[in-house]
């Protein structure tokens, strides 16, 4: 029932954010909401870059652009032996592995964004939902965190997320 009441009450927010900003805002509150002039009009795209065969889905990669000058790894794990419409669930999550529970490229543990504290997807094994959404019969998709698109993303420590913060600011 608590969850019910968010989601009502989110909505009720949205709205009332999409009306005011229909009859107009006062000019600070457009700072907040409007994005950047070079957002608004970046030339939105997104390839496929790669296909691995998984035992039980294929992955696909993609490469979208998410801002002017920064691009975001998706991955969509498409599960085998279905065909027409299929339900899909999004799994958000720093970075899409995690999700999977392996390097969907060689079914391999090693992962350059699970470097946290020594560890691996192992670490992760708990929450790969992608994986075993994908098992049920859903497509399932997962994107790299901002922190992943920036270039000065660093040592894998939480100060790459200050970095990448900074440079998001900045953009």
């Amino acid at each position: 029932m608590k969850i019910q009441h968010t989601v009502i009450l989110t909505i009720l927010a949205i709205g009332l954010v999409m009306t005011l900003a229909a009859d107009g805002l006062p000019p600070a509150w457009r700072a907040y909401l409007d994005p950047p002039k070079e957002y608004a009009a970046f030339k939105r795209s997104a390839r496929r870059v790669v296909v691995y065969e998984r035992p039980d889905y294929t992955v696909e990669v993609y490469e979208q652009a998410n801002g002017p000058k920064t691009a975001q790894r998706v991955l969509v794990a498409i599960p085998r032996g279905v065909r027409g419409r299929m339900p899909a669930v999004v799994a958000p999550f720093y970075f899409p592995e995690a999700m999977l529970g392996e390097d969907p490229s060689n079914g391999g543990l090693e992962c350059p964004y699970a470097r946290r504290n020594g560890t691996n997807l192992t670490f992760y094994a708990a929450i790969k939902y992608m994986a075993d959404l994908a098992r049920r019969g859903y497509v399932t998709a997962s994107a790299d965190a901002y922190h992943i698109t920036y270039p000065e993303r660093g040592d894998g420590s939480f100060s790459c997320w200050r970095r990448a913060g900074a440079a998001l600011a900045r953009d």
